[in-house]
């Protein structure tokens, strides 16, 4: 879903972060990302900036979605995050890259 995709990078231009890598996973289901933000800049803030952009998005690039999704909730309440070092961004990049199904 290119609404997706564009949304996440629109919202981290927006927001003076930078998407280093970025993956969906089972049919859109979930994605992986590696997101560098502002050190003013909370993780959750940057979660609720980045899910709640592109939730919208794909709501008004595909309106049928409302039906599957009555509540609006596009994605879930939790994320997972954490944070490396240089010498071990290589293995997140690659570890994102193999979760991708989206073609």
């Amino acid at each position: 879903m290119g609404a997706l995709r564009r949304a996440f990078y629109d919202v981290a231009e927006r927001y003076n972060t930078t998407i280093k890598e970025l993956s969906f996973g089972e049919v859109y289901a979930h994605t992986h990302m590696e997101v560098s933000i502002p050190n003013a800049m909370s993780v959750s803030f940057a979660v609720q900036l980045l899910k709640g952009f592109s939730s919208r998005e794909a709501f008004m690039d595909i309106p049928n979605h409302r039906l599957r999704y009555p509540h609006v909730n596009f994605w879930s309440a939790g994320y997972s995050n954490g944070s490396f070092g240089p010498r071990d961004e290589t293995i997140v990049k690659n570890h994102i890259r193999r979760q991708d199904t989206s073609g």
